[in-house]
């Protein structure tokens, strides 16, 4: 028995629409405010991005795109991912700080650190907390830019 496309475009619809339809408009969202605001992301900055992901993979004994297969994405998908990150990174960088006192406060919730590490744990201690609060403060701009934006949907999904 054959299986039509429409009936595979109805079931994925019903299984995932939503969730599509939604970070389809973020995304969109979010190039508008980049556009808005003159930021931009270069082919080269993605590239960058792309070629020091898919160094750290190699490092780990593994291809890009086997990961890529695992998470059932593509070079593409990826690509787009990353321009949106890159996008946000850039509206919001002035907003992502993170003080030398946080640092010390997780060291110091955290237990001690090894001696002679102390540089380097202080390090991978300030990205962990710029990453926390750059996804923090994403979260809460691309939620500001859904309710500020006029939305029409044609489509209800469940």
């Amino acid at each position: 028995q054959s299986i039509s496309r429409l009936s595979v475009v109805s079931e994925l619809e019903d299984q995932a629409g939503a969730t599509v339809l939604d970070s389809m408009i973020s995304d969109i969202l979010i190039e508008q405010a980049a556009t808005e605001a003159g930021v931009t992301v270069t082919d080269a900055d993605v590239a960058t991005e792309i070629v020091a992901i898919e160094s750290q993979i190699t490092t780990q004994g593994g291809t890009l795109d086997e990961v890529l297969v695992q998470q059932g994405l593509n070079r593409e998908s990826l690509t787009k991912q990353i321009r949106m990150q890159k996008l946000l990174e850039a509206l919001l960088s002035s907003d992502i700080v993170v003080t030398e006192e946080e640092i010390d406060a997780f060291l110091e919730a955290n237990g001690p650190v090894p001696e002679g590490q102390e540089e380097a744990a202080r390090a991978q201690v300030a990205e962990q907390l710029r990453s926390q609060k750059f996804s923090t403060a994403a979260q809460s701009y691309v939620t500001g830019l859904r309710t500020k934006a006029n939305i029409q949907y044609l489509v209800n999904y469940k």
